[in-house]
């Protein structure tokens, strides 16, 4: 006699969640005009589902209205990295509070929270780094040297760094052969390709099969003569 009623639960169960997948669009197109950036994070984070936070002393640090001079398109995967996008211009970045809750907070570039940016900085591998260079969210990527050292490294590499991106990105060794380069998205993928470019073999430099032969050649000879010397011994010894 239940069989029915429980039927017709089953069918609304499943007939809800499709219908609310359908309320709810893939893309958000906001339209040219001037947006204040708590109206824009209620915007992007009614969309998305995430919790976008900002203070208002943040907001009332001079910053103001964010314009946009065309439509800007938004993917629900791609919210928070777009918006990080919109606010870098403006000296605001997106800091993780809590990523896998969707919970994020707008601060100043300018300001001593800063330095909170970097330090909640997600790991990313260098292939997707370079294949993705675009983007504003703060990263670090570690890098295996293969023919320089990373002190060696780090020191050639610190005063360009410094002089292009500041102190926002920073760069260091993890080890005898490894490097760390930390900061935004767009910036570690810069500092990255010169870290890339820079581990060359050194001019001249034979390979390492070569080197390995080189010296196991050297070692027969002196090998090879020690025998020698050795039969002159015994010889004369009779």
């Amino acid at each position: 006699m239940n069989q029915p009623r429980i039927a017709a639960v089953v069918v609304a169960l499943t007939v809800v969640p499709l219908a609310l997948a359908q309320e709810r669009p893939e893309q958000l197109t906001i339209p040219p005009g001037k947006f204040e950036v708590k109206a824009l994070l209620q915007m992007i984070g009614k969309f998305s589902g995430q919790n976008l936070i900002c203070a208002d002393r943040t907001v009332a640090s001079g910053f103001g209205p964010i314009e946009l001079v065309a439509p800007l398109a938004i993917k629900r995967d791609d919210a928070v990295a777009t918006l990080a996008n919109v606010l870098y211009p403006h000296s605001l970045a997106m800091l993780p509070i809590d990523p896998e809750k969707g919970v994020y907070e707008v601060v100043s570039l300018r300001g001593p929270r800063s330095r909170e940016v970097l330090a909640a900085a997600t790991p990313v591998e260098v292939a997707d780094l370079i294949a993705r260079p675009h983007g504003r969210l703060p990263v670090v990527a570690f890098y295996e040297l293969q023919h320089q050292s990373a002190t060696v490294t780090v020191n050639l590499l610190r005063p360009m760094i410094a002089a292009a991106h500041g102190p926002r990105l920073t760069v260091g060794a993890a080890g005898a052969d490894r490097i760390v380069v930390r900061g935004l998205r767009f910036e570690v993928a810069a500092a990255m390709k010169l870290v890339v470019e820079s581990d060359k073999p050194k001019a001249g430099a034979k390979p390492d099969v070569e080197q390995r032969v080189a010296k196991l050649e050297k070692r027969v000879a002196r090998l090879e003569k020690l025998l020698r010397e050795l039969r002159d011994l015994v010889r004369n010894k009779r």
